[in-house]
């Protein structure tokens, strides 16, 4: 169900609410457990913490219910990825502070990856885990990309339904009024989208490319003239304002 419609945690029943919970624990528990051999008792105290982090009131899109999403179009669309890259998403958005500087968020979910995993898994798979984590802002960079398929994994949102869209939008605006007022999260959307639609391929995993890559650059060009088109129609009122 992740993969077919976005919702913000905060917004559904406590129903609801206790199924990402108990899917989430239940799919990090097994993976953890399955590939590092994590005892499953520990892996439940670290995939509580983990939950717990993204799960935090201010937070509305990068929450669990982005995970989940992510790993059902991996396994929807046969996404093979490695037990390193599935660790680095589970954990890529561990911490997120809004207004962070660039790369520090990035920095501190590998760091709380590390404090928490670093007992069961190899310093040579941590590293890797690291790097893959980093990786997800490179999107935003002119660095070379290393590992493609997460960053993919986590720009899939960008071809979901319009319906979906919208609540995706919705989500992430009220992250940001936290911190900013409307115009300047209107802007920032706008600096962040026109960087996106310059990416070239915009997916690199071969599957999506071939199935998602213009219903993303379609959604993000309409979001653009909608955003220019609520500047277009602010302008003119304040041009016809008395002075």
């Amino acid at each position: 169900m992740y993969d077919e419609e976005f919702f913000d945690l905060h917004e559904v029943s406590q129903e609801r609410q206790a199924t990402v919970y108990a899917d989430f624990l239940r799919n990090f528990i097994d993976f953890t457990h399955s590939w590092y051999n994590i005892p499953k008792c520990s892996a439940l105290a670290v995939g509580k913490s983990l939950f717990a982090k993204m799960s935090d009131s201010s937070l509305h899109f990068h929450t669990p219910v982005r995970i989940l999403a992510i790993f059902s179009w991996a396994k929807n669309y046969e996404i093979r990825l490695t037990p390193t890259e599935i660790l680095a998403i589970w954990f890529h958005n561990s911490i997120h502070r809004i207004g962070a500087k660039h790369g520090c968020n990035e920095y501190s979910s590998a760091q709380f990856a590390t404090a928490l995993m670093s007992q069961w898994v190899r310093d040579t798979v941590m590293l890797m885990v690291q790097a893959g984590i980093e990786d997800t802002r490179r999107c935003f960079d002119d660095a070379p990309l290393k590992n493609a398929k997460i960053i993919d994994m986590t720009l899939i949102p960008f071809a979901w339904s319009i319906k979906s869209r919208k609540e995706v939008n919705k989500a992430l605006t009220k992250e940001l009024s936290r911190l900013y007022c409307i115009d300047k999260i209107n802007e920032m959307r706008k600096c962040v989208l026109e960087k996106l639609l310059d990416r070239s391929p915009f997916f690199h995993t071969p599957k999506f490319s071939q199935k998602f890559h213009w219903t993303a650059i379609n959604n993000i060009r309409n979001e653009l003239r909608n955003l220019n088109g609520i500047n277009i129609r602010r302008s003119e009122a304040e041009a016809q304002a008395p002075s």
